[in-house]
Order: structure tokens, then C-alpha cells, then sequence
């Protein structure tokens, strides 16, 4: 027997990880509610349950700063140098504020005064408490992917906000396009089993797909758009279905269009935003 070995729990342990809210589940809290109402709450506030029942905004905020102070930024402090807590108080911050976009280590490193090695411990400390996520470039081939890079979400975006000190609503936000990104992400997230996994799609030419979501390994790619007048089919998405013959079809989604149509045989839907999952559904 090799004493040294800690008691393994294999096969007598079930991990389950309880994330925010859908925006299925948010709805049947108020199912007659108008949806693009539900919507910007959602987007606002989050989806934290224990925000549910609390009626006015200014409590929404006051509950999601006391949540980030005691719960986020002072328990981390367990977690890391104390003459590194500015530095990481700085990167929750960046991190909130580039959501959505590309970023690397080593300029995070630079901008917040650190190592790249000690950003990396901090996004690893992040990471394997749930608060914020990784998502990396796709291709068929792994040593093709896009390594240096990747995006990183945070997990509730009324967490996002109270970081940011920025409640306002809808399209007079000016990170709009960020926050319809984030919460398609966060709700392809919450899709996610054993099958599954999710990914961006950025080639060395500029092409770009935001989501591609893998079931058994065949890729969908799901684009984002804020808002779209008529069912243009985007260039990535079109190259990315040429690239890539086995994936199933398409989804794009937006503000407010619906519609159908086709590229090379395969459908390519159009969506609204509160439709994702409905939407990724329907490839099965």
C-alpha cells in the first residue's frame, strides 16, 4: 500500500458547481413580465439568487458592493501577498472592464506592475473559485490554437457592474456590445456537460467567430451582434462553415431579429439574445 497517497474519494464523490441563474429560470420567477424588461434586470443586476426578492435598485447595489468587498476582494486576501492585494484589486478591475476582448498575460503584467507569473497565480486563484473563466481559441488541430491570447469573463455581470461602478441600462452603456457578449457566454456556460465545452474562434488572418460550443467534438459556431436590421450572414461565419464542414449549422444572435437562412446547405439562425439557449437547442 503506498502510504505517501492521499485517500482518493474516485467514484464516491459527486462535484456539483451551482452557478447564477439562467435567464429560462430567471423569467419563471415573473413569467408575464415583458422579456426585454426581464432583460435589462438581468444584464443590470445579475443573476444571483439572493437578489430575487429585493425590490428596489439602489438595494440590488448595495447588496452586489457588499458582496464584492467581503466575498471577492477580502477573502482573496487569504489567498495572495498582501503587497500584491492593490495589484489585484487592479486586475479585477481590468478584467472587468476588457470583457469580451483579447487579452494576454504578459500585457496585464506590464499595465498592474507584476510578474506574468504572478498574474497567472492570480487568474488561477480566480479560476478555481469560480469567479471569472477562460475561454480559448478553437481549431481542429490543438497545436494550431491561439495560445497567447484568450478572453476572460467574470461569472455574474451585477458582479461585472459593481466592479466597474456602472448600473445604467441598455444601449446607453458604453460597453453594450460587451455586456450582450458576456451574457450569451454565461448562458452557453450554464449548458455546458461532459460532452461539451466552449471556445472562441480567432485565426492569424483576423477572422473571428465569438462562440463556438462543441458537443461530442462537432463545433456550432454562435455570433454575436447588437443589433441587426435584416439576416446578413457574417463573413467568420461563413468561412468558419467552410473550414469547418462538420459543424451542424449556425446561430446569430441579437436584439430583436428572427429570421432563417442558409449558407452551402447548412441553416444559420437568427435569434434574439433571450433566445440563446433556445437557439443552441435546436442543433440538438
Amino acid at each position: 500500500m503506498h502510504t505517501h497517497l492521499r485517500e482518493s474519494l474516485a467514484g464516491r464523490r459527486l462535484v456539483t458547481t451551482i452557478a447564477p441563474l439562467s435567464f429560462v429560470e430567471y423569467r419563471q420567477i415573473d413569467a408575464a413580465a415583458d422579456v426585454s424588461r426581464l432583460y435589462g434586470d438581468f444584464v443590470t443586476f445579475g443573476a444571483l439568487p439572493g437578489l430575487i426578492n429585493i425590490p428596489s435598485a439602489d438595494e440590488k447595489m448595495g447588496v452586489l458592493e457588499e458582496l464584492l468587498a467581503t466575498y471577492i476582494q477580502k477573502d482573496f486576501k487569504s489567498l495572495i501577498r498582501e503587497e500584491n492585494v492593490r495589484a489585484f484589486n487592479t486586475l479585477l478591475y481590468l478584467l472587468a472592464e476588457r470583457q469580451g476582448s483579447m487579452i494576454s498575460v504578459n500585457s496585464l503584467a506590464v499595465e498592474i506592475g507584476l510578474t506574468a507569473a504572478a498574474v497567472t497565480r492570480h487568474l488561477d486563484i480566480l479560476e478555481n473559485t469560480h469567479v471569472a473563466h477562460s475561454l480559448f481559441s478553437y481549431a481542429r488541430a490543438l497545436g494550431n490554437e491561439l495560445k497567447k491570447s484568450r478572453k476572460i469573463y467574470l461569472y455574474d455581470l451585477g458582479i461585472r457592474n459593481a466592479l466597474l461602478r456602472d448600473f445604467s441600462h441598455g444601449d446607453s452603456r458604453q460597453d453594450v456590445e460587451a455586456v450582450h457578449e458576456t451574457f450569451v457566454y454565461l448562458e452557453l456556460r450554464k449548458l455546458l456537460k461532459p460532452n461539451r465545452e466552449l471556445k472562441l474562434w480567432r485565426t492569424k488572418a483576423g477572422d473571428e467567430v465569438d462562440f463556438i460550443l462543441l458537443t461530442d467534438r462537432r463545433p456550432l459556431p454562435i455570433e454575436v451582434k447588437s443589433t441587426l436590421n435584416r439576416p446578413e450572414v457574417p463573413k467568420a461565419i461563413i468561412k468558419f462553415l467552410r473550414v469547418y464542414p462538420e459543424a451542424p449549422g449556425a446561430v446569430v444572435l441579437s436584439t430583436g431579429l428572427r429570421a432563417d437562412a442558409e449558407v452551402n446547405g447548412k441553416p444559420v439562425i437568427f435569434r434574439t439574445l433571450a433566445e440563446t439557449a433556445e437557439s443552441v437547442s435546436l442543433f440538438g
